[in-house]
């Protein structure tokens, strides 16, 4: 199976008297999943692939004479790529996946998150993933096994 997507978002908001692309959402979203399952049924391979455009980053504040400044700086665009091979066996299915297989990670989401009591901390930047590669096994067990 191969399974295309995009997604358009031209989500707009008013910033003082200008309609502005809303902060944090990507315009453009791609997803392509390629899955296979082999003829006796007993292995399945799904690889999954989402990139996410530049989305516009928030208004940011200067800290030295306190006045907002509106930005027009812009996240990176980045891919986010997954995939899982699973192998079938009576009523168990045994898994191997990863996440995030580029490991791209947001640098620094956190402003001075050494100090979160102060007035500069702010956590509200976060625009992408956090965390890199995430490798996982697992084991399925299903009570009443349906033919696929």
């Amino acid at each position: 199976d191969i399974r295309l997507a995009y997604k358009f978002l031209d989500v707009q908001a008013k910033y003082g008297n200008e309609m502005r692309q809303q902060v944090m959402i990507p315009r453009h979203r791609g997803f392509v999943n390629l899955a296979y399952r082999s003829r006796n049924k007993r292995w399945e391979y799904d690889f999954t692939c989402s990139i996410f455009s530049p989305s516009r980053l928030p208004i940011q504040r200067d800290m030295t004479n306190d006045t907002l400044l509106i930005s027009d700086m812009k996240s990176r665009m980045y891919p986010m790529m997954n995939a899982q091979i699973t192998h079938i066996y009576k009523k168990f299915d045994f898994y191997i996946g990863g996440e995030n297989l580029t490991n791209f990670r947001q640098r620094d989401p956190i402003i001075d998150a050494s100090n979160p009591f102060g007035s500069k901390f702010d956590a509200t930047n976060i625009c992408g993933p956090l965390t890199g590669v995430n490798i996982y096994v697992g084991i399925r067990y299903a009570i009443a096994k349906t033919k696929k």
